[in-house]
């Protein structure tokens, strides 16, 4: 087994959904997170059975004390863990590998295409996207602008 089992790299802090994750002071900044690389299944594996090296499979692994304890991540709950500068004792590799694992923790969302609009979807929408506020008030304003048309 290697012990070369992932990189720390730096991603987008991820987008959270509702009211309360709207008006962050963070959006758009960084996080620092350690990615895991896809090459071996069986370290990927040990990794979300949260396992030691030596405590991996066979005779040695026996009952686990605790199940896995893996908690969704939320920006706004869990703050205080979020790395915003490279760890120091990370040096950055100069060929990033690009088979990284990717779990993908939350949709990727889309918003509204109005302007000042927070709304979003995590279905595919098509580019110029109006949510169905947006797009009743677009709706109606083209109906009021028809009827002053008409009525000059």
């Amino acid at each position: 087994m290697s012990h070369d089992e992932g990189t720390w790299t730096e991603i987008e802090i991820p987008y959270t959904p509702g009211r309360a994750g709207q008006d962050v002071l963070w959006a758009g900044s960084t996080m620092w997170v350690y990615a895991l690389h896809t090459l071996y299944p069986d370290e990927f594996r040990r990794w979300m059975q949260q396992r030691c090296v030596q405590h991996t499979g066979g005779a040695s692994a026996g009952n686990d004390v605790l199940p896995p304890q893996w908690v969704r991540f939320r920006p706004l709950a869990h703050d205080e863990f979020i790395l915003r500068q490279r760890p120091t004792h990370v040096e950055l590799p100069s060929m990033i590998d690009t088979r990284v694992a990717s779990i993908a923790l939350e949709p990727e969302r889309t918003e509204c295409a109005a302007p000042d609009c927070r709304n979003g979807s995590v279905a595919k929408v098509p580019e110029g996207w109006l949510c169905y506020r947006c797009a009743r008030v677009r709706e109606h304003r083209e109906r009021t602008h028809r009827k002053w048309i008409q009525q000059n």
